[in-house]
């Protein structure tokens, strides 16, 4: 599995889910590999996930994209890593 995070930094919105992306990465990175993507820098995977707003989460399994989370809820990303079986103190 895959956790993406499309988002741009020094953005308010992203600065607000960033240490929570960074927690999970850190608790579960031996399972689950967490990519943060510039959204501005990387237009072409930004266009090829459909990403139309930003903080954007995708959960990748084989390849596809299984979850997405859109936007910058400070519950919901936790909420959602729970529901996935992952440890979140957020």
């Amino acid at each position: 599995m895959c956790w993406s995070a499309f988002g741009r930094p020094g953005g308010a919105p992203c600065r607000r889910t960033e240490p929570i992306i960074d927690e999970l990465a850190a608790e579960h990175g031996d399972k689950i590999k967490f990519v943060k993507f510039d959204a501005d820098a990387n237009i072409e995977t930004v266009t090829k996930y459909g990403v139309v707003s930003i903080p954007t989460f995708n959960l990748y399994a084989g390849g596809e994209v299984i979850k997405s989370l859109i936007g910058a809820d400070q519950e919901a990303v936790p909420r959602r890593a729970r529901r996935l079986g992952m440890r979140v103190s957020g």
